[in-house]
């Protein structure tokens, strides 16, 4: 390496390199600052107003699908609540935050569990609402079992 010490009209060169950059820098920054924004072509605008009504109905979807789901954790959890201790009722004021938790301890152990198992999950919380209505009105698994007399009159 060369340690020559920079003399001056080598100091004076690169300075005015720097400043012509910085000045060319400076001017298209200042082209930039006063640029408009072109408007679209109707077909752009159309591409977009397309992409934002999608995007609306995809929130839209999303939100129902939220509340189906919550609904959905609600009655799953009242049903277990019932099975568990039949003679306590959860008020409404603690099943919706019971099952907001519950709903948030899916989502963080089964991520898109009602994504990929949604009819699945339906239909076992209705059975499960099922059976614990059942259980809670005192009907025996089976229903009422007929008496051996009633039985073959039936089949009569």
């Amino acid at each position: 390496m060369n340690k020559e010490p920079i003399n001056d009209s080598q100091a004076t060169d690169l300075d005015n390199d720097l400043s012509l950059e910085m000045a060319q820098l400076q001017k298209i920054a200042d082209e930039i600052s006063g640029a408009q924004a072109i408007p679209l072509t109707a077909e752009q605008q159309a591409e977009a107003d397309a992409q934002a009504q999608a995007d609306q109905i995809n929130a839209d979807a999303a939100a129902v699908f939220d509340a189906q789901y919550e609904q959905a954790v609600s009655a799953g959890v009242d049903a277990l609540w019932s099975l568990a201790a039949p003679n306590w009722t959860l008020e409404e004021a603690e099943l919706i935050p019971m099952a907001k938790l519950t709903k948030m301890v899916i989502d963080k152990h089964f991520p898109n569990a009602m994504e990929n198992a949604g009819p699945e999950v339906m239909l076992g919380m209705i059975a499960l609402t099922v059976v614990s209505s059942r259980m809670a009105a005192g009907i025996p698994p089976r229903g009422k079992i007929p008496k051996k007399e009633d039985a073959e009159h039936v089949e009569d």
